[in-house]
């Protein structure tokens, strides 16, 4: 076997492995839309493209039929391409997307690394204490009534802490905050008359839904690179879709 061959294989192989992992990633904790807009598919996309191209290139190097060491050479790369996936995934672990959650009059995603641990131990209470593992949860912060917290909150982020929806601990159902969602929530009508583009995504987006412009409103999704537009059901503030539409 020819070293070009041999490192085909390998290619071949790591491919196959990482793109298992990505289907399984995108349908749990980096739902395409939001890893775009939050500026995450660069990372990952780095650490794939690192980890399925060191592995065959160094075979290609090493590989040579007949050689006495070529098993342990090759069981060296193959331990060194595990240990890379493996730091690639501790990252991704701790990026990923946890929460997205409704503060005031927008959303907005959460990554498992935005939650200071000690946060995490105040949400006990709540059950909010453990972060999810199979996806981004849709939540809504339930702000303190206390108005000195408040005035911490806001002292807390101006200088440079961590926002509220960073605070298990205020997060409830998203279902109980559905008359806080509507009264905030946007007529679709407004994003309709915009401009040309966003009229003919939304009507398509309607004719596909079999509904009709007044029933449904919109949130915007605030995050890191692009901004999202969140439908809501216009009665219950059900979330129907997420578009990438700037909702500005």
């Amino acid at each position: 076997m020819s070293r070009w061959k041999a490192a085909a294989i390998h290619f071949s192989i790591s491919l196959a492995v990482l793109l298992t992992i990505a289907s399984a990633m995108a349908a749990t904790w980096f739902p395409p839309l939001l890893a775009w807009a939050d500026g995450l598919l660069g990372i990952i996309g780095i650490l794939y493209a690192v980890d399925v191209s060191v592995g065959p290139l160094l075979t290609w190097v090493v590989f040579k039929t007949g050689k006495p060491s070529l098993k342990f050479d090759l069981s060296v790369i193959v331990l060194l391409q595990v240990l890379g996936l493996g730091y690639g995934l501790h990252i991704l672990y701790e990026a990923r997307l946890v929460y997205v959650v409704f503060v005031v009059d927008s959303f907005h995603p959460v990554r498992a690394v935005d939650i200071p641990p000690e946060n995490w131990e105040k949400a006990v209470k709540n059950r909010y204490g453990t972060l999810p593992l199979s996806g981004p949860e849709t939540v809504a912060v339930d702000m303190p009534k206390d108005a000195a917290k408040k005035l911490d909150l806001s002292l807390k982020a101006l200088s440079g802490g961590a926002d509220v929806q960073q605070y298990p601990e205020y997060y409830q159902p998203y279902a109980q905050a559905s008359r806080d969602v509507l009264a905030r929530a946007l007529p679709l009508k407004k994003l309709i008359d915009r401009d040309e583009p966003t009229r003919a995504k939304l009507a398509d987006w309607l004719a596909r839904q079999k509904r009709e412009a007044p029933s449904v409103k919109y949130v915007p999704l605030y995050a890191k690179k692009h901004d999202l537009t969140v439908l809501v059901d216009g009665g219950t503030a059900e979330i129907l879709d997420t578009l990438a539409i700037d909702p500005s």
